[in-house]
């Protein structure tokens, strides 16, 4: 299973929305038997523990529902560690490309006025 950041996890919580109200036979049936939890919380957190619960709870139905294939990424030639491609998934909170300290280059347009070819020799 591949690692999810926690911003892109974060995001798709808030992207997922739930059109009920969470009371408290909800919240004990369905996130957690304990209504001292849900009286200390408020409601956006209550809602976010649900969420996370339908995320979790079946992966399958996470992948038809929200899993969405990412094009190739293709060059832009703005900067001069960029070179496109497919993207990198993370396989776990380890990776070195979410360790990696990347410092942006950027390519001098009167280089990218030149052509393709004295960008690849910038980037060389």
């Amino acid at each position: 299973m591949a690692y999810l950041t926690k911003y892109t996890f974060l995001k798709l919580c808030k992207k997922l929305e739930i059109n009920c109200e969470i009371d408290l036979n909800l919240f004990i049936d369905n996130i957690y038997e304990d209504h001292y939890l849900f009286e200390i919380l408020n409601k956006k957190q209550i809602k976010f523990l649900f969420v996370h619960k339908l995320l979790l709870q079946d992966e399958s139905k996470f992948i038809i529902d929200y899993y969405q294939k990412m094009p190739e990424k293709k060059d832009q030639q703005n900067y001069v560690l960029e070179k496109g491609g497919k993207p990198k998934y993370h396989v776990s909170d380890s990776c070195e490309y979410l360790q990696k300290k990347f410092i942006g280059f950027i390519i001098p347009i009167e280089i990218k006025k030149i052509g393709n070819e004295a960008i690849e020799e910038f980037r060389s």
